[in-house]
């Protein structure tokens, strides 16, 4: 199968390849505490397994795609943190994207979710397969600044979409990275494009969103 850079953190740098942006990051400064209803519901909704079905291409098709998410204790950037791990079902080479996601309750029926990349990614790898919490501080990530999602909940679900043109991504020439997610019991569905400085779609036009349906256990 034909693998391509894809998933809710690839589509096809999403949610942000570190490598491929190079921009919007600066070391994680702690935030306030903040009501937790929201954040809670939406870490519950996160975590586990999940895997994700790209479509075909004409080229062919494509590799599916395996993201586990387990809690993590990271008391200075927020109450609620997830780590992330995407990869490959047939890779042979470990996760392609390693993130934490830290959810900030902003009322009762909105959150934000911030993402960060990790300053030595390789020490964590395979965390989610290991039991206990482990604990973040700031030194050790870097926050991917723009690139934040709020959600809103839509009474069965949450909706959300990053803001203005900060979250920058270089891929094909595009400037910022636009990105829409939907939260379910059960599914995680997002959509990403490249939009360039004159506010055309450079890539990810006419894309499926991708889809990560909950593996039962």
């Amino acid at each position: 199968m034909r693998r391509v850079v894809i998933g809710i953190l690839l589509i096809p740098g999403a949610l942000g390849a570190a490598w491929l942006t190079g921009h919007g990051n600066e070391l994680a400064v702690a935030a306030p505490m903040r009501d937790q209803a929201a954040s809670a519901r939406l870490t519950r909704m996160f975590e586990g397994r999940f895997a994700a079905q790209p479509e075909p291409t004409p080229e062919g098709a494509l590799d599916a795609i395996d993201r586990v998410s387990c809690r993590v204790s990271a008391p200075e950037l927020g109450a609620q943190a997830l780590y992330v791990e995407e990869g490959y079902r047939h890779g042979s080479r470990g996760p392609f994207s390693q993130r934490l996601y830290v959810f900030d309750g902003r009322s009762r029926e909105q959150a934000r979710m911030r993402e960060y990349t990790f300053v030595d990614p390789s020490s964590l790898r395979g965390l989610c397969e290991h039991p206990g919490r482990v604990t973040l501080s700031p030194a050790e990530v870097t926050e991917r600044l723009g690139c934040a999602i709020d959600l809103r909940w839509k009474g069965d679900h949450f909706e959300g979409v990053t803001r203005g043109h900060e979250c920058r991504t270089v891929l094909n020439g595009a400037h910022h990275t636009k990105r829409t997610l939907d939260v379910r019991d059960g599914a995680l569905t997002l959509r990403e494009q490249g939009v360039d400085t004159r506010g055309d779609v450079v890539w990810g036009v006419g894309a499926m969103p991708l889809r990560f349906d909950r593996v039962r256990e």
